[in-house]
Order: structure tokens, then C-alpha cells, then sequence
């Protein structure tokens, strides 16, 4: 029989700082017999660990085929940002813990900016329409979607990050 063995991997990163949306799949192997695997906040064999946060369990679960035949995963999710630790037990009671995996907030999120320029002014003339902003935005993760607003009225939603063909005016996103 091989030797009881877990691996970690985050399948779903967090989508924003304050969010608790990751995924954490583990892959059970080897061992005799079910399964019952544990997710930690804190490394349970540590000697600065005082209380070890049992986070969620998974029970009784099949063990996998033998004879490298795929095994199944199986997800703590609803995760926050921090560092995570597995204890996967087998049917005869051998204890196997995993490597930590720490989930990553993603980068705040950053936006730059360039506008239009005719000699100083946003516009060409007067009265014109023939400005732009031209923004740039990094951090965060997934989609942007910008909502522009001219003065404290909202002028549109949209999946593109630039604003074209624009009068003179205050302008935000």
C-alpha cells in the first residue's frame, strides 16, 4: 500500500480583498481505507500554535482506487486570504499533514490616467467634443467594468476602459 500522502492546490483565487470566495482542493492518496480530512488556520504541529483552528472537515470520504487510478478532490470552500493547513486521517488512524497553502488577496487595485491635450485644454476649442481620457488600471482580478461619471451624473457603464469624444468637464470613474 502506498504511503498516505495529501496535496493542496487553490482552484479559485480570491476575487477581491475583503472577499471570502476561494477555493482549496485537496487530493487524498495512499493510506488504508476512508478518509477524513481536516483544514487548519494554523499549523496544528507548531508549538506556537496555541489553539489549532479547526476550520471544516471532510468525513468518511472513499478512498481512492489503487494502483494509480485518478482520485477524486475535494474543496474547503469560502476561504479568506491567509495560510491554510490539512491533516488527512485514514481507516487505520495514520495522520499525514499537509504543506501549507496561503490564499493571496490580489492586488489593490490602480488606476492611471492620460488626457486629451490641445495646448493645455482638454478639447480643441470651445464648445468642442473631441476629448478623451485614456485610463489604465492594474490589480485587482477577473473583469473591470467602469462606470463614468461626469459631474455627479453617471454618463455610462462599460467594459471599456477609455472615454471618448467628450466636452470639457469633470469627469470620474
Amino acid at each position: 500500500q502506498e504511503d498516505l500522502a495529501a496535496s493542496m492546490t487553490i482552484t479559485n483565487d480570491l476575487s477581491c480583498i475583503t472577499a471570502s470566495d476561494a477555493t482549496l482542493s485537496v487530493l487524498p492518496s495512499g493510506g488504508y481505507g476512508d478518509y477524513d480530512i481536516y483544514l487548519y488556520a494554523c499549523d496544528p504541529l507548531s508549538p506556537d500554535c496555541e489553539t489549532v483552528e479547526l476550520i471544516d472537515s471532510i468525513n468518511s470520504i472513499v478512498s481512492c482506487p489503487v494502483l494509480g487510478n485518478d482520485c477524486d478532490t475535494y474543496d474547503f470552500n469560502n476561504l479568506s486570504s491567509g495560510q491554510y493547513y490539512v491533516s488527512i486521517v485514514d481507516s487505520l488512524g495514520c495522520v499525514r499533514y499537509s504543506n501549507v497553502e496561503s490564499v493571496f488577496p490580489p492586488f489593490p487595485i490602480e488606476l492611471n490616467y492620460d488626457v486629451s491635450d490641445y495646448n493645455g485644454f482638454g478639447v480643441s476649442c470651445n464648445g468642442g467634443s473631441d476629448g478623451s481620457i485614456n485610463l489604465t488600471v492594474s490589480g485587482g482580478s477577473g473583469n473591470y467594468s467602469y462606470n463614468w461619471f461626469q459631474n455627479t451624473v453617471q454618463l455610462i457603464t462599460t467594459l471599456e476602459p477609455d472615454l471618448l469624444n467628450i466636452e470639457a468637464g469633470l469627469y470620474s470613474v
